[in-house]
């Protein structure tokens, strides 16, 4: 039996984390508390960056076609999209893995780092499985106008903590996100979309330097291991804001 988080936490995890216990969406407390998460894990999330996403973001960089390869075949562009959902698939792994070692921190049990990586590879298959199931669902409702996928996409954002942070399964996995974003959906929405912009305002001068200025590969590396630090921070602010959502769900329950 996979051992479940503890539900609710200790009383000294509610000073640690007050997200945890906070009966209210509150923007301000999720993000603290990310950000007190970072600081009490450092030393593990820094380990998961430097065993885990260094390596995946060499590999893709040496990955890439050069820029002198012809780029519009169909043998090339079949190449491209292969390489870019093998490395999505990557990116899913590093992302359980920075939620696995969040969720013991939270419990203040923090785990070694090969306990992590090991409970991260038993949820992979369904993280990956889950992860096709809505992104085929969020990829119809955006041919659909746009709108329907944007919904989808909030309502099922939470599926992945749900199986790093709970150990639920594929669709139940799916049926957890919708029943904890229900209520809260244009929160969750400003939320996902503020992390969004703040990815994007931060990485894309950066990303234009790589495209426009054509630098070198060691100018290249440190630009991309930079935006998947940052990726680690908003997994982090994901997890606080589940964390927050079930503990909402929870005082709904008790009739507080």
């Amino acid at each position: 039996m996979p051992e479940e988080f503890p539900t609710p936490p200790q009383p000294h995890v509610h000073l640690l984390y007050p997200s945890t216990v906070s009966p209210r969406f509150d923007f301000g407390l999720i993000i603290e508390d990310a950000m007190r998460l970072l600081k009490n894990g450092v030393r593990q999330f820094a380990t998961i960056f430097l065993a885990i996403q260094v390596p995946l973001v060499l590999v893709q960089m040496l990955a890439l076609p050069a820029p002198d390869q012809p780029q519009g075949d169909l043998g090339s562009m079949g190449n491209m999209i292969l390489a870019a959902i093998f490395f999505g698939f990557l990116g899913i792994f590093a992302t359980l893995n920075v939620m696995t070692a969040a969720r013991h921190h939270v419990a203040c049990a923090p785990k070694p780092f090969y306990e992590v990586f090991l409970n991260a590879m038993v949820r992979f298959p369904t993280a990956v499985f889950t992860a096709l199931v809505l992104g085929i669902v969020v990829f119809t409702g955006l041919l659909a106008l746009i709108i329907p996928g944007v919904v989808f996409y909030v309502f099922g954002c939470c599926s992945l903590q749900a199986i790093a942070l709970t150990d639920r399964r594929i669709f139940a996995s799916l049926i957890e996100s919708y029943e904890l974003v229900r209520g809260h959906w244009w929160q969750v929405f400003a939320l996902q979309f503020m992390l969004l912009a703040t990815l994007l305002v931060i990485s894309l001068p950066l990303i234009l330097v790589d495209a426009f200025l054509t630098p070198s590969l060691l100018v290249k590396i440190p630009i991309y291991l930079f935006i998947n630090a940052l990726e680690i921070v908003i997994t982090l602010v994901n997890v606080m804001m589940f964390y927050n959502l079930l503990a909402i769900r929870a005082h709904r329950a008790a009739g507080l």
